[in-house]
Formats: structure tokens, C-alpha cells, sequence
């Protein structure tokens, strides 16, 4: 139906104010939680009420007395399809990806990625929007969530249960065989590392019957007030004729109505600190976890309704609007993950949940400009003023991104000659990934002048324009495949012994030659049959607009890439935590350092001045050798595991990009309806197009040891926040720091070397040489400072003991970027 001038008013008269009242209540909670308002037994109990009484009456309470004459059946089947796909599809490339394998955390990213925010953050949304033209979609709600209730969420807490008594099991064996295995431990734990998922399997099915497994899990499921208040809410509806008691209405309704407030405020609380320790590993993951669940979800949601529309007819019973469903569909696909998974997952020991905190945090925040726009963009039709005004706002956003993406690109390649790494793989692939994303962003804005101040242009440089133009977009989407065949080859998986589409992967990253055909030959090849294809264009056009059969061809060359690079990182991943030890080698290295600067009964000093030199005091119980090469391994798996995160965050980001770019164009093949969605996917679509550099920024643009730190201390050095560096006389330096700076270079200075490496530097290289940051960290882990300030204040002793120096002799010491030295040290 069309909505008038009045109706859309009306919509942004009511959106608006409602997003800002959710937000507003988050905000509230993530201050409240920062100045620690409330005590951990007040969250805790907070938690305990909104799980056990406030969601179950809300579920209950409109399940009670929703009017099932008037549902669509068709469509709700359609969402339970999409979403029991999308769990599926995440619990399943959980189980491929992880090791060990964790059927527990497969089972919450399902929950994550297929459950929505339905009551506290979607509701008043569909309220906003569909309140005058579809009130009956809201309520959809209080069908579409217990979906998951009823149905998903207790297949998860199937599997959560099972993986709890599998964990609880394998604790036990490894509690009552511990004195046994005392004598083999090495060799037993290197052991359980290589069979340690076939192990927990065959704990769990000897240690109970299957039928005691079952009833545990389906007594654990049905006692989960959640669920066990839907089905009673099922059950009533019926029984009592969509009714509820009068007596009893009142108070479910009292309890119900605080949910909302109080399920917004806890999500905001339980926001603090959560993403401040999130490591890089950490950051891939919720990356997925959240494009798929903001992206790839509501797309599938609306490709199912469109396309099953065609075999089974949606528009009974009610004669429902399936461009108006599809929207529908597509807006409650956007719907941020609720915050009842916290509680969900808090009932399990064996599943930590500040990852999955940490993603609800930033899915939250995410989803708020995409929920927005699509909210927005819901009431618009298809007319000729609109498609117009549309392809000028797209033409204007394109020529504003390119800018971006010019200035991201500078950016990251200076940091990349900065450090040295601009000609070293996988970082050359990088960096003709940049430099073609910067090419793209220079023909774009070109063109754009070209076309806005000359209106008579020979066709021909039209046809030029689309091959170039063409050409460098197949490029940028091709070479992230590249870059990941990259890393295959510089971790040397490519010699491990796999079968299927990895084997065809390992061959051709063992071939240099095939790596560059695929980010250049490839979109060559493409570029040429679109031409081919294609007409010379009449049109001068500021983006380039293909035809169907052009479409076509690029969506071959995206699905085969996108299918290429997913499959890649899934074992890249795989095999990367069954090959790496690296949190062992963590965990072994604390455990075994030892401060000899101050005495075992004390953890931490409480000053510099009560620091007590141990002189007689055996070193350690490692050889020096062995303790140098294990925190060396340490710290080389840092910088690896670091600049692989690195990389395989901006493969990721850009290969949904393409995921986006085929349902967008799958879209103009085979649907030629315009709503106000498709404007929304096109705009979207061309943002991350001509926007690419800033995920390059956002991958590698945040190291700030290059460019930001050095203007910042510029800046304090000229403004006098910073005194200047007088070194001196070692006639003037106090006895204390003689003595402290002595007992240092005698007991520690020869086992600095695990920190020492061989950097460049703004264009210089220097060889043996530590970062300030890195120092004073090395400090605290020994125990010898408590704070990185008492730690900073050591590096100064040490600096005016002549242990250490910068590599320049004018800098004091400072917890940062600047490079130091031992004096007379060798590496």
C-alpha cells in the first residue's frame, strides 16, 4: 500500500523518540555500571529477576491472548526456516573452525546469531512503524520469538547441557588420575592435546547411559522458566480461550511491563569493561558473529519470504503485502541479539560469557544506524522522483567515501614503509590491495568532474572508464583471497596433509605465480567477458551500471571467492589451534618466572624503595637457555598470531562486503520490485564499495606507534608537559640507584634478551633493541613494579644507571614507542 506525506511524518514522529528512549535507558545502565551503582549481589539478583519472572510472565502473558485467526502461518513458517538455517549454519562452522571442539560455545553462537532483541529493543521499534499501516505484525512478536524459545533455544540447551556434563565428566577423570599421571604428565598432556575431543566423547557416553544423558538434559531444558512459561503460555491460549484470569491479568502485567526498562539497563551495566579486554582473537570472532547476524541474517530472511512466496502464496489470511512481509522480515533480521543470553549462558560453568557479552555490546551498538535506516526506509515506494533522487544521494556518497578511502589509504601506507613491512608477504598483498582501493577512489572522483563539467564525451572514453573501473572492483574483491592464500603459505600450512577444496588451496598458494593470477588475472578475465558482453554506454554515468548478464558474471567470480576465502579461514583456523601452543607456552612461562629482586612472600612491592636485592638466592630452577627461547617463542607467536588477526580481520570485513554485493545483485536479477529496502542495500552496497579504505584503516590504521604517539609527544615535548632530558654526572646519581641498577644488570639484564628485537623505524633499522611499553610490561610480569608508573620510574634508574639508553641519547625513559638499548649488551 502507499503511504502518504502524513503516514511517513508520522513514522519519523514516532521512530525517533523511540530509538532515543531505548538508547537513552542503555546509556543510563552503562553509567550506572561505571560508577558502580549497584553491588554484585544486586546484579546478580537483577539478572535473576528479569530470567526467572519478569520475561517468563512477559512471554506468558501475550502468548495467553494473541489471536491465532489472524497470523500468517506461511510467513511465520518462513522465519522459523531462516532461522533454524542460520543456527545450523553457525553451530556447524563452530564445530569445523574450533579446537577443541566445544559443542557448548557452537551452540550460543547458534543462539547469537538466530535470536533478536524481540521485547525490549524490537518491539517499540515495529510499534513506531507498523502501529497505523500494520498493526497485526506486532503481534508477530510474541509468535516470532518463541520460535526460539520453543523450538531452537532448546535444541542449544540440549547441546549446553551435554557439553556441561562432558566437561564435568572429563574433570573428574583428570581429578581422579592426577597422582597416576604425575610421573608422564608432559607426555600425557601432549597427548590429550592430540585426542582430546575423541576423549570427552567417550567419557560422556561411559560414564552414563544414553537415556540417563537424555532425561539429565530434557530435566535441565524443561526446568528453564523461559521455555517451561512458553509452552504453559501455549497451553492457556487455548485453554482459556485467549482470556487470562482477571485476578491474576494485574499482576502478571505489573511484573511484565518492568522488562523492558530493566532488561535495557542491564544490558547497559553489564556493557563496563567488557570490550576493554577483548583480545585480537577475541575481536575476529565477534567481527563474524555480528556481520552475520546483522548482515547475512536479514537477508536471508527476506530472500526465503520472496522466494517461497513464488511456490506457496503468502497472502492468506489476510490478504498480507508480500513486499510489506519481506520488509517486515528484513527489519526484525536487523534486531540486535537480547540480552537473555547472558542469562541463558550464566546457568553453565563450563561456558564463559564475556565474549559473548562483548559481541551484545557491539551488536547493540551496530545495529542502532542500520535499524534506523531500515526503520526509515520502510515507507518508501518505487516511483521516478524517488529512484532519481536516490541515484544523486548514491553519486554523492560514493564521492564522499572516496575521499575517505584516499586519506585511509595514505594513512595505513605510510605506517607500513614506517615500519618496514610494506615489500615483506603477506603485507605486499596488502599493499596492493590498498593501493588498488586508492586507484578505485581516484577513478571515481575523476570521473565524477569529468561527467559534471563535460556533457558532449566521446563513448569510447566511457568504455575506457567501465574496463579500468571494472577491472581494479574485481580486483579488490578478489585479492582478499590472495592475502589469505598469503598467510597459508608464510605459516607453512601449505604442506599439511588435507583433502577437498583445501587441497586445491594448498596447491595454489605453493605456487607465487597462480597467487597473482588470482588477485589480477581473474578480474582481468572478468573484466574482459563483461566487456565483451556489455554495450558501450550511452549514458554518462558516475557509477558504473551493468547488465544482467554482466551481473551475472560477477556474481560467478564473488561466489566463488567468497566460497574460496570462507572455506580457507575456516581451516586456516582449524589448524591453527590443533598446530599452536601458544597459550600453553603463557601459562607455562608465568608459571615458572620468578622475581629475584624481591622476596616470595611478598607479591608486589609496595614501593621502589622496598625493593630487597636476594643475592644469594638460586636464580631459577630452568636453564637460562631454556628460559630465553621459551619467552622468545612467547613473543614471536605474539607478533604472529597479532599480524594474523590483523589480516584476516580486513579479509573478513571485505568478503562480507562481496557476500552483500551478490544478495544485492541477485536482487536486481531476479526481483524487479523497489522498495525501500532495496535503496537502502544499494546505498549500503555502494558505501562499502568506494568505502573499502576504511576498513583497512580500521585494520591496520590504529597502530598508533608510527604516527599518532610521536605527534602526541611532540606535542607535550614543545608545550613543556615534558622536561627536558639532561643525563647526569654518574658522580650525582644516588647510591640506592648504583646499587639497584648493579644487582639488575648482575641478576636480569641477560634475560632481557626475549624482549629484544630488530626494528624499523621511521625509515631506520635498529638491531637488539626493546620498546618502552614492551620493557616496563616485562617489569610488571616479573613483579618488580606494581603499577607501569613505579615501572616507568625503574626505566628512569636504569637510564641514569647507564644500564640502558635510547638509541638516539636523548630521551629519558618512557612507557611508549621509544626504542632503547642495553649499554654494551650484544644481542
Amino acid at each position: 500500500m502507499e503511504i502518504d506525506l502524513a503516514d511517513s511524518d508520522q513514522i519519523d514522529y514516532n521512530l525517533y523518540p523511540a530509538l532515543i528512549q531505548v538508547f537513552a535507558i542503555i546509556l543510563i545502565g552503562y553509567f550506572a555500571g561505571h560508577f558502580q551503582v549497584l553491588s554484585k549481589e544486586q546484579t546478580f539478583g537483577l539478572n535473576k529477576f528479569l530470567s526467572t519472572f519478569s520475561l517468563p510472565s512477559l512471554i506468558f502473558k501475550n502468548l495467553a491472548v494473541v489471536n491465532f485467526k489472524t497470523v500468517n502461518w506461511l510467513f511465520l513458517t518462513t522465519v522459523l526456516l531462516s532461522k533454524t538455517l542460520i543456527f545450523f549454519l553457525a553451530f556447524s562452522v563452530t564445530l569445523f573452525a574450533l579446537r577443541p571442539i566445544n559443542i557448548g560455545m557452537a551452540a550460543v553462537f547458534g543462539i547469537f546469531v538466530s535470536q533478536s532483541n524481540d521485547f525490549a529493543l524490537g518491539y517499540p521499534i515495529l510499534k513506531a512503524i507498523y502501529s497505523q499501516t500494520h498493526p497485526e505484525y506486532l503481534d508477530y512478536i510474541y509468535l516470532l520469538a518463541p520460535i526460539s524459545l520453543v523450538i531452537i533455544n532448546p535444541i542449544a540447551f540440549l547441546f549446553m547441557e551435554t557439553n556441561e556434563l562432558i566437561n564435568a565428566k572429563v574433570i573428574t577423570r583428570k581429578e581422579s588420575q592426577s597422582d597416576s599421571d604425575s610421573i608422564n604428565s608432559s607426555d600425557s598432556e601432549i597427548k590429550d592435546n592430540e585426542n582430546i575431543d575423541k576423549a570427552k566423547v567417550s567419557i560422556a557416553l561411559n560414564g552414563f547411559s544414553k537415556f540417563a544423558l537424555f532425561k539429565s538434559v530434557f530435566l535441565g531444558v524443561i526446568s528453564n522458566p523461559i521455555v517451561f512459561m512458553t509452552f504453559i503460555g501455549l497451553i492457556s491460549n487455548f485453554l482459556l480461550s485467549q482470556h487470562i484470569p482477571r485476578l491474576l491479568e494485574p499482576i502478571l502485567t505489573s511484573i511484565a511491563n518492568s522488562f523492558s526498562a530493566l532488561a535495557l539497563f542491564y544490558l547497559g551495566y553489564t556493557m563496563v569493561g567488557r570490550i576493554r579486554n577483548l583480545t585480537i582473537s577475541s575481536i575476529i570472532i565477534i567481527l563474524i558473529l555480528v556481520l552475520t547476524k546483522s548482515v547475512v541474517y536479514p537477508l536471508i530472511n527476506r530472500e526465503l519470504v520472496i522466494h517461497l512466496n513464488k511456490m506457496i502464496n503468502f497472502t492468506q489470511p489476510n490478504n498480507s503485502d508480500i513486499d510489506s512481509l519481506s520488509s517486515f522480515s528484513f527489519l526484525y533480521g536487523t534486531f540486535p541479539t537480547a540480552p537473555s543470553l547472558f542469562v541463558f549462558i550464566s546457568r553453565y560453568k563450563s561456558l564463559s560469557d564475556n565474549l559473548i557479552s562483548a559481541a551484545v555490546v557491539l551488536g547493540t551498538i551496530g545495529s542502532a544506524p542500520l535499524m534506523m535506516i531500515s526503520g526509515k526506509m520502510i515507507s518508501l515506494k518505487y516511483n521516478d522522483s524517488i529512484a532519481f533522487n536516490f541515484e544523486e544521494i548514491e553519486c554523492k556518497t560514493a564521492y564522499g567515501f572516496s575521499f575517505l578511502t584516499w586519506f585511509c589509504c595514505i594513512w595505513v601506507l605510510y605506517i607500513f614503509v614506517a615500519a618496514g613491512r610494506i615489500f615483506k608477504k603477506p603485507h605486499l598483498f596488502t599493499s596492493y590491495l590498498i593501493v588498488c582501493q586508492m586507484i578505485l577512489a581516484v577513478i571515481h572522483i575523476l570521473w565524477s568532474n569529468i561527467t559534471a563539467n563535460l556533457k558532449d564525451l566521446n563513448p569510447l572514453y566511457c568504455l575506457i572508464h567501465m574496463g579500468f573501473a571494472l577491472f581494479i572492483q574485481f580486483t579488490t574483491r578478489c585479492l582478499p583471497f590472495s592475502i589469505i592464500l598469503n598467510l597459508i603459505r608464510a605459516t607453512e600450512m601449505n604442506t599439511t596433509n588435507k583433502s577437498g577444496i583445501f587441497k586445491i588451496v594448498t596447491k595454489i598458494s605453493s605456487n607465487q605465480i597462480l597467487i597473482y593470477g588470482v588477485g589480477f588475472f581473474i578480474p582481468f578475465l572478468a573484466t574482459v567477458i563483461c566487456l565483451l558482453i556489455g554495450q558501450v554506454p550511452d549514458k554518462f554515468d558516475m557509477i558504473i551500471r551493468l547488465n544482467k548478464y554482466q551481473i551475472i558474471v560477477s556474481n560467478i567470480v564473488l561466489l566463488l571467492i567468497i566460497i574460496f576465502v570462507f572455506y580457507s579461514i575456516l581451516i586456516f583456523v582449524r589448524i591453527k589451534n590443533e598446530k599452536s601452543n601458544f597459550y600453553r607456552l603463557i601459562s607455562h612461562n608465568e608459571e615458572n618466572s620468578t622475581n629475584l629482586l624481591i622476596p616470595e612472600n611478598n607479591s608486589v612491592s609496595q614501593s621502589i624503595d622496598e625493593i630487597i636485592f636476594e643475592t644469594d638466592q638460586n636464580p631459577t630452577t630452568v636453564s637460562f637457555e631454556q628460559d630465553g627461547n621459551l619467552a622468545r617463542s612467547d613473543t614471536n607467536i605474539l607478533d604472529e598470531e597479532n599480524k594474523i588477526m590483523h589480516h584476516l580481520s580486513l579479509v573478513i570485513t571485505l568478503t562480507f562486503n562481496s557476500l552483500l554485493t551478490l544478495f544485492f545483485q541477485l536482487w536486481l536479477i531476479y526481483d524487479e520490485n523497489k522498495s525501500g529496502i532495496f535503496y537502502e542495500l544499494k546505498l549500503i552496497q555502494t558505501t562499502l564499495l568506494f568505502g573499502q579504505g576504511f576498513f583497512t584503516f580500521l585494520s591496520f590504521g590504529m597502530d598508533n606507534l608510527y604516527i599518532l604517539s610521536p605527534i602526541l609527544f611532540k606535542f607535550k615535548e614543545f608545550f613543556g608537559f615534558i622536561e627536558p632530558f639532561n643525563l647526569p654526572l654518574i658522580e650525582e646519581v644516588p647510591q640506592e640507584t648504583i646499587e639497584f641498577c648493579r644487582n639488575f644488570e648482575r641478576l636480569y639484564q641477560t634475560k632481557c634478551q626475549k624482549i629484544l628485537k630488530n626494528i624499523k623505524f621511521h625509515h631506520r633499522y635498529y638491531t637488539g633493541v626493546f620498546r618502552g611499553n614492551d620493557f616496563v610490561d616485562w617489569l610488571i610480569k616479573k613483579k618488580l613494579a606494581s603499577s607501569r608508573n613505579e615501572a616507568e620510574i625503574l626505566g628512569k634508574k636504569l637510564i641514569n644507571g647507564r644500564i640502558i639508553r635510547h638509541v638516539t641519547h636523548n630521551r629519558s625513559f618512557y612507557d611508549g614507542y621509544h626504542l632503547y638499548k642495553f649499554t654494551g649488551f650484544q644481542n
